[in-house]
């Protein structure tokens, strides 16, 4: 699949510092069908592929061996891990690579590989049949049963099971003796939030009788808490940083683009990139590693990522620990809200022409619809956006009246 967001995040990388940050090995499964048509990527040959992600910056390797796949991914792994370990170690010795070519797995097998050839006379495996499903009669036809049967007992799931049920020595083997060492018992995986220490908002204050823009001073703010945070804080950021007049923050901090002469292994607090979805994404994994991140935008930009917003709010009411969820938005404009709001009622009547006369009047009136989270015994489960008259909020802090 091939969206912009996706493209985008192609490029994510060029964010990560190899100083200080972690990495991850992409691997990009080419078996050359979705749903119902044949995919792009499935299209192209090796070198199209080579092409195009030397193109993002990358450099491939194709694990593509049939006959021992098992062997050929194991030895691609070793090789990116290898090439991930040498950028790391040349940036943490104070020689850093400018633009370095981090690893990219292209992985072909055919769709549906290890399932059913062929199925009443019609091809399964190599063709965007697998992607349904594939025996479709099992419950009533024989001959699809018997397939069925074939299909899953060619895993040997029985080589790992005892005779009652349980796990062989095969495999509890591999487990850890030490709790330590064990991922689950890991502190940073169940209750990773470390805090922030926020600076005293009141030594930003003017006296009375001075003006200043109120996102200027935020941008005092933000300097100083970036300053008291060196490690827990972050800004995503869709290229308004300065427009949105937070620009006092690069005082003591930089921006993290990895590509750029003048930013590059700087250990730079702000990234700036102009994809919500990227921002979006890097705030939500950047949160869920226990660190807190702050995303400014322009309130009628937040409607691009706006799903993903709501689905992740969804997400940090489903986990155990609430604290692995700390991104906060600043919306750095109000005048697009009424138009957002008056849109989004008109989208409600439009749903429901049922909803009866006083409901109606309620979603057209000019008061805000939304209000603050009732009681958790009386809180319906959708996240929305705030009311107009907030400016500075946590998504997961507000909530619809049930319909």
């Amino acid at each position: 699949m091939l969206t912009l967001p996706l493209i985008s995040a192609w490029h994510g990388y060029k964010y990560i510092d190899p100083k200080e940050s972690g990495a991850v090995i992409p691997i990009v499964h080419v078996n050359g069908f979705k749903i119902s048509e044949r995919t792009i990527y499935g299209c192209m040959d090796n070198k199209e592929l080579v092409a195009l992600f030397t193109g993002y910056g990358y450099q491939c390797r194709f694990v593509e061996d049939l006959e021992d796949i098992d062997a050929d991914l194991g030895n691609s792994l070793e090789w990116a891990l290898k090439e991930i370990n040498r950028i790391q170690q040349a940036a943490r010795s104070g020689k850093p690579i400018m633009k370095p070519r981090w690893p990219v797995i292209i992985m072909r097998t055919p769709k549906g590989w290890s399932g059913p050839k062929k199925v009443d006379g019609e091809f399964i495996e190599g063709s965007f049949h697998s992607h349904q499903v594939p025996l479709p009669k099992a419950k009533t036809d024989k001959g699809q049963l018997r397939d069925l049967v074939s299909w899953l007992t060619s895993y040997r799931i029985n080589d790992l099971l005892t005779e009652e049920g349980g796990p062989t020595g095969r495999v509890t083997s591999i487990i850890p003796e030490k709790d330590s060492r064990k991922l689950g018992q890991v502190k940073e995986t169940y209750d990773p939030y470390e805090g922030v220490n926020i600076p005293d908002w009141q030594k930003f204050g003017l006296k009375k009788g001075d003006e200043i823009s109120c996102m200027v001073a935020i941008g005092e703010l933000l300097d100083q808490a970036l300053v008291d945070n060196p490690k827990t804080l972050r800004v995503f950021s869709p290229d308004e940083f300065v427009s949105n007049k937070l620009d006092a923050a690069f005082r003591h901090t930089n921006r993290n683009f990895q590509w750029d002469e003048f930013s590059n292994a700087r250990g730079g607090r702000v990234i700036e990139i102009l994809s919500e979805h990227c921002c979006q994404g890097f705030l939500q994994g950047y949160t869920l590693t226990g660190r807190v991140g702050l995303f400014p935008s322009y309130e009628s930009f937040l409607g691009i990522i706006h799903t993903m917003m709501v689905q992740f709010s969804k997400f940090g009411k489903m986990v155990s620990v609430q604290s692995r969820v700390r991104n906060q938005r600043l919306l750095t404009a109000a005048g697009a809200r009424d138009n957002m709001e008056k849109t989004f009622r008109l989208h409600q009547l439009y749903r429901d022409k049922h909803m009866g006369e006083a409901r109606a009047q309620r979603l057209l009136s000019p008061e805000p619809i939304f209000h603050r989270r009732r009681p958790e015994s009386q809180t319906p489960s959708r996240a929305r956006l705030p009311p107009a008259r907030c400016k500075h909020f946590s998504i997961d802090s507000w909530s619809l009246p049930p319909l």
